[in-house]
């Protein structure tokens, strides 16, 4: 059984701080949590997999690997799953088109739908059961 006060807990794979910085405060604004972030793919998997969180936010081009590996590799496990979100500069149609081909829910222009991103968050948020940041 969940604790009331566990929060939506969310994942950054990102590879700039600035945006890390910027992200996190939003988002835990918002209500949720971010329990962590990686620049890289390999150790965002592994993070991803022990964390276990409820959204997962994704760029294409990391410092070390690409997001389209984050998805491959979350895609192959079992179970439902973070919601996938891509957030990311590459916003032409073939990168839109392979990230929903690996298992994005959605896909976001960095430049200019962070705020679309919060809403996005908080309406998984109010879906799943969470308001004020804890499951209701």
């Amino acid at each position: 059984m969940e604790s009331p006060s566990r929060r939506y807990r969310v994942y950054l794979v990102e590879d700039s701080l600035l945006v890390v910085r910027s992200l996190t405060e939003r988002l835990e604004d918002a209500g949720a949590l971010v329990v962590g972030h990686s620049d890289s793919a390999h150790s965002a998997i592994a993070h991803i997999r022990t964390l276990r969180p409820d959204a997962v936010i994704v760029d294409i081009a990391l410092g070390s690997g690409s997001g389209f590996e984050v998805l491959r590799a979350l895609g192959r496990e079992s179970g439902p799953g973070p919601v996938r979100v891509v957030l990311t500069n590459y916003t032409l149609a073939p990168y839109r088109d392979a990230a929903r081909r690996l298992g994005a829910e959605h896909f976001l222009d960095k430049t200019r739908d962070i705020p679309a991103l919060l809403e996005l968050v908080s309406a998984l948020m109010h879906d799943a059961g969470w308001q004020g940041g804890a499951k209701q």
